[in-house]
This record gives structure tokens, sequence and C-alpha cells, in this order.
């Protein structure tokens, strides 16, 4: 997206495949994997949309899109399952929720961890790529989508989880450098601690009520958002 802020949370994808996933649930509330695929559908319906209006806008227009479509999905979720707006807790997973994101996600981790060279090409702009004989397009719209289908697995299977995608990256660059080769490993292991961490505090601080994770990842991912918004404007660049 060549967009630092760039996010599935933040630019509507999650709440998309949200959406399908709740849709599907009321008509066929026990086929779990029906779920999943609903949520991947939707993910990728607004993903879609998204490559619809990339081509006509620049990368900060396309998040003021992106925010619309997140704000669209989540209306029309308050209307549909109005208890969806209350949060999501990673106690409510079940063992049968485990398992197919698990095995999703080891599919999908091991795809982008063999695509991860691809990210370190499409810094170079392209022209260059073409030169070489590679398609800039094709690569950028095969880790886009591999990116959706993650997400969306994700949400199906706890809720949407924004800003985990600015924080985690953001950190790794100032920690690891921007080599997607190591960055994208960093990003699996840093991701998933800050989540389990995330959760732990959300249901230990105020025990016995819960914070759900969803909700303190917006308290932190706002400033954190306002932060990198702000190194963006004094002349930092993020690849």
């Amino acid at each position: 997206m060549r967009n630092p802020i760039a996010d599935p949370g933040f630019m509507g994808v999650s709440t998309g495949a949200s959406l399908f996933e709740i849709v599907f649930a009321l008509i066929f509330p026990s086929m779990f994997l029906g779920k999943i695929f609903f949520a991947i559908l939707g993910g990728c319906f607004a993903f879609l949309l998204l490559v619809q209006f990339q081509i006509r806008m620049n990368p900060y227009k396309l998040i003021i899109v992106g925010v619309a479509l997140d704000a669209i999905f989540s209306g029309l979720i308050s209307v549909i399952a109005p208890e969806k707006n209350a949060g999501m807790s990673l106690a409510t997973s079940t063992w049968t929720t485990t398992i197919c994101l698990g095995i999703i996600g080891i599919i999908g981790i091991i795809g982008a961890l063999f695509l991860s060279s691809w990210a370190n090409y499409l810094k170079v702009n392209d022209e260059e790529l073409s030169s070489l004989g590679l398609s800039a397009q094709k690569m950028r719209l095969i880790l886009l989508l591999l990116a959706t289908i993650l997400a969306s697995a994700v949400t199906a299977s706890v809720g949407v989880l924004a800003f985990i995608g600015i924080i985690v990256p953001h950190q790794g660059r100032f920690l690891v450098g921007h080599d997607y080769d190591k960055l994208i490993p960093f990003s699996i292991i840093a991701g998933s601690w800050f989540l389990l961490f995330v959760d732990t505090v959300g249901r230990t601080i105020i025990a016995p009520d819960e914070i759900a994770a969803n909700v303190l990842l917006a308290i932190i991912g706002g400033p954190v958002l306002i932060a990198i918004l702000a190194k963006e404007n004094r002349g930092k660049s993020y690849d």
C-alpha cells in the first residue's frame, strides 16, 4: 500500500471479514469452517474495493477510503449484531477455532516467510523490476491477498484486532531494520507475544471483570499511530 499506517484492522479488511462471518453465523451457527470461508470472502471483498480505489488515489487518500469502509462495515455489524461492539476475549476461543486457525496460520506463515524477499524487491520502482523480468503488480497482489487471508482467518476466530499490524512492524523496523527477511519473522513472534500480553492484562487488571483485547489495542494503538504520523511528517520514511 506504500503507506506506513496501512493495517487490515484500519483499512476495512478485518471488519469486512467480520461482517461476512456474522451474516453466515446467523444462518449456519454451527459451521465454523463456513465462518472462516465467509470471513476470507469478506476480507477479499474489502481488499478488492481498496484495489479499485488505489488505481485513482494516492496512498494517503486510500487510507481515508479504508477508514470509511471500516466505518460502513462496523455500522452494519452494529445493526446485525450489536453485542459485537462489546469486544471479544481470547478466552472465548475453542479448540475448534484454535485448530482451524493453527492450520491456516501455519500455511500462511510459511508462505509469508517464503515470499518475504518479494517485499524487499517492491522497495524498487516498478520499471526497474520489469527490466529484471519481475512483475511488481503480481508480487504486490499475491502478498496483499496472503495478508488479507491471514487477517480474515484471525477475525473469524478471535474478532477484529486492530493496530497490531501497525505497532509491531514499526517497532521491528527500529530493532531489526527494514529487511523483510528479518522483519517478518520478528513480527510473527513479537506480534503473538504482544497479543498474549495485552489479553492477559485485560483479564487481570480489573479481575473478575475483563477489558477486551481489541479495546486495549485501540487505547494503545491510537497514540502509536499519532507518533508514526508525526515522524512521517518530519521526513522519516518507512519501507
